[in-house]
């Protein structure tokens, strides 16, 4: 993996061809959010929304993956103008740490001072089921723990925004949502693509993991060392298998309705992505 360095270059580039693109009246925005796998109808609570194609902004990538349309949109959510990455880019697709970080750089650049991150995630926690939205409050970095290049800058705890997510529960009260849709938590960042083994889950959950998942934390630490506040909001899609039934004649073998699949994930997101615009949108207009 490459070692991660900031291109100042295609920052400009892409900052500038977003000021040709935009009109004024959208620039700058107040809030940037980035959604996660099946969270794309986001972009639905955007009004006067401009989109502007990965393809055509210097720097960004085509996301991959199934559920990301790669899709920069400016646009209003009631009176504030926001900016939505319809699809983000994995360090799992070979992309180094600063191009997955990139788009956090240019929001930044735009003037942006407040970021929203949502992402699927499978759960650690038996008490956090699927269905749940998680507001993470920590995170543990297990490629920061390697000779993963994960930053190049010191990055001062807390991460997380706390009144960002004070805002999201006062707004969890006022949607009258259910006290089990919405949990605080400790987000594992792992590279994926895979899901995590038996085992592996059990060493994340020894550890204060709640939910694990395979992005975030490069957008979270970029977006602390430009001084942006953030909210990452993960929706639990599945919970991690943590045991695969014991031996067969001394063997452990993985029964089958265990596995989860990317199907899966992107299917959980869509049947609980009205309840997370409805969170989003709440906490943008209180902000």
């Amino acid at each position: 993996m490459d070692s991660p360095t900031i291109n100042d270059d295609l920052l400009s580039a892409a900052l500038a061809k977003v000021k040709e693109l935009i009109p004024v009246n959208l620039l700058p925005p107040t809030v940037a959010i980035v959604c996660g796998s099946g969270l794309s109808t986001l972009g639905s609570a955007i009004e006067d929304a401009v989109a502007i194609p990965y393809a055509d902004l210097p720097g960004f990538l085509t996301s991959q993956v199934e559920g990301h349309q790669s899709l920069l949109v400016f646009g209003r959510i009631g009176t504030k103008p926001v900016v939505a990455m319809l699809g983000r880019f994995h360090v799992y697709e070979g992309h180094s740490v600063a191009q997955v970080t990139l788009p956090i750089r240019l929001f930044s650049k735009l003037g942006c001072k407040n970021l929203i991150l949502t992402n699927a995630a499978g759960s650690l926690n038996p008490q956090i089921l699927t269905g749940t939205v998680v507001a993470i409050h920590d995170h543990l970095s297990l490629p920061n723990m390697t000779n993963f290049p994960t930053a190049y800058f010191l990055s001062k705890p807390p991460h997380y925004s706390r009144t960002l997510r004070k805002h999201l529960f006062h707004s969890a009260n006022a949607l009258k949502l259910s006290p089990d849709t919405l949990a605080e938590g400790t987000y594992c960042w792992v590279t994926g693509p895979t899901f995590e083994t038996a085992t592996e889950g059990k060493f994340l959950q020894s550890c204060g993991g709640d939910v694990v998942g395979a992005s975030t934390v490069p957008e979270v630490l970029a977006a602390r060392q430009e001084g942006m506040e953030v909210l990452a909001l993960s929706l639990v899609t599945n919970m991690v298998t943590l045991s695969y039934g014991g031996a067969i004649k001394g063997e452990r073998i993985q029964e089958m309705e265990d596995v989860v699949s990317h199907s899966e994930v992107l299917s959980m997101g869509l049947a609980r992505a009205e309840t997370v615009k409805a969170l989003v949108v709440a906490v943008i207009q209180a902000i």
